[in-house]
């Protein structure tokens, strides 16, 4: 849910940047499809972001006690 959040923030913050930057490398084919595969792999990175940061801090918890 975080990494959807911070997503869907990010891509409402920056939707005319992001459209122009994907407009510049394909202008007439399939710049709703780029768009859509930027904010996946956007959207899984801060995924695995999370994740990785709450088994390390969980780990760490558990190895203190």
């Amino acid at each position: 849910m975080v990494g959807l959040a911070a997503t869907t923030a990010f891509a409402v913050r920056f939707y005319p940047e992001l459209v122009g930057a994907v407009e510049r490398l394909q202008p007439q084919l399939l710049t709703s499809t780029a768009l859509v595969f930027v904010l996946f792999w956007m959207w899984a990175a801060v995924w695995v972001a999370v994740e990785v940061a709450w088994e390390w801090r969980s780990r760490r918890v558990h190895t203190e006690r």
